[in-house]
């Protein structure tokens, strides 16, 4: 059997904590997207997101029958605390912390990365948590950076003009 990928980011806005963002992918061992989902599970903090978004991927890949997976997440914070190199003193992440290891605990074999939010991997998971949409299942990750990459760039143009409108009407005020 072959070993997916689970690709996972959460965060919270517009201020820490805040409306929390979560997204994950699933993709095949060559990098094919087999599974995704985002959403808005309500307000709390970016480490509730990345914790939501990590179970999220993990309870999808084991309802695919997925049996070894390699995990990517960019919250050095969080793998940290996965790990054991942290301490988790808060009790609604422990609960969290858990719920992962409850999970991971299901697969033959998990391993765990911790990658930099500069990765092609982290561009992606970090996209869906700003609202943008696979189109297909089967896409290969070249193409969906692509992909990103015209989305993130229409999504910039179109609020250019607004912020700087908005930045006029806040030095009228003043």
């Amino acid at each position: 059997m072959s070993t997916h990928k689970l690709i996972t980011d959460g965060s919270a806005a517009p201020k820490n904590p805040g409306q929390m963002t979560l997204g994950y992918v699933i993709l095949t061992e060559d990098d094919r997207v087999v599974n995704w989902g985002s959403s808005r599970p309500g307000w709390g903090s970016s480490s509730e997101a990345e914790y939501l978004a990590l179970i999220a991927g993990l309870s999808k890949a084991y309802d695919m029958h997925v049996l070894d997976l390699d995990i990517f997440i960019d919250s050095q914070f969080i793998y940290n605390q996965i790990i054991g190199s942290y301490k988790v003193r808060a009790a609604h992440l422990k609960k969290y912390l858990n719920q992962t290891k409850e999970l991971i605990s299901r697969f033959n074999n998990v391993k765990i990365t911790w990658h930099p939010r500069t990765t092609d991997y982290a561009r992606i998971a970090d996209a869906l948590t700003k609202g943008y949409k696979i189109s297909d299942n089967g896409i290969h990750t070249t193409k969906l950076l692509e992909d990103i990459g015209r989305w993130e760039r229409a999504r910039h143009r179109n609020r250019g003009p607004q912020r700087k409108y908005q930045s006029r009407q806040a030095a009228a005020r003043h």
